[in-house]
């Protein structure tokens, strides 16, 4: 009978004992803290906005466990319908509310970058700002850009020749560097290269890499 008893009150004693470790399992970090979305926008234009999100998922995470270790509320599972539960589901439903406003908004930037968006694009439809198609003339920049992107270098400099130096020849012109439009990246070229480049407050080597190209793109009508 003795051995009965001592029996019954270890089993007591397990279940009590589980319930309290399923209890802080329950509200322990690793497993109660909200589960941050993999598919944001980490690089988002607005680093505010990103800072923000985290900030909102940690005031939900304190919130939960202040409710449970306090006032032995848990509000993902709610026992009670007492008015502090009431009031505390609330605010829980108005911090998560925060948490899914800036997720969607990430998560809406990091789909447009997949789709070949940059961050001013995003910035301007998120500001209702219209963006024009790109003309055929712009498209002809892009895909010359494109193409110094692709060289192994990635610049031209002295020595280099072809249809790709005879266009950025073009755009100098453009630009207002006297020179030949032959193809050739000679003296002359490379000379009207850094003459650019300083007056862009870019590094004035003489070779066009991407960034120089960028901005000659960026000064043409």
């Amino acid at each position: 009978m003795k051995q009965i008893i001592i029996f019954l009150l270890l089993v007591i004693l397990g279940f009590i004992v589980y319930d309290f470790y399923g209890d802080w399992r329950r509200f322990h970090p690793s497993v109660a803290a909200y589960k941050k979305s993999n598919k944001i926008d980490v690089n988002y234009h607005d680093s505010q906005t990103l800072r923000d999100y985290y900030k909102a998922v940690a005031a939900l995470d304190n919130f939960v466990q202040l409710q449970w270790t306090a006032h032995d509320i848990d509000l993902r599972y709610p026992e009670s319908d007492d008015d502090m539960t009431w009031v505390s589901l609330e605010e829980y439903a108005d911090l998560q509310a925060t948490v899914a406003y800036y997720e969607r908004k990430l998560e809406q930037s990091a789909q447009w970058k997949a789709q070949g968006w940059d961050n001013e694009r995003i910035r301007n439809k998120e500001l209702g700002i219209s963006q024009p198609l790109p003309t055929d003339h712009q498209k002809r920049l892009l895909l010359l850009q494109q193409m110094l992107k692709d060289k192994p270098s990635a610049s031209l400099e002295a020595g280099d020749r072809g249809p790709l130096v005879f266009e950025a020849q073009r755009l100098l012109v453009q630009s207002g560097q006297e020179i030949p439009v032959d193809g050739v990246y000679s003296r002359i070229t490379s000379e009207a290269v850094q003459a650019f480049e300083e007056q862009n407050n870019l590094y004035p080597d003489g070779q066009l890499d991407v960034l120089t190209f960028s901005q000659l793109i960026k000064n043409q009508p």
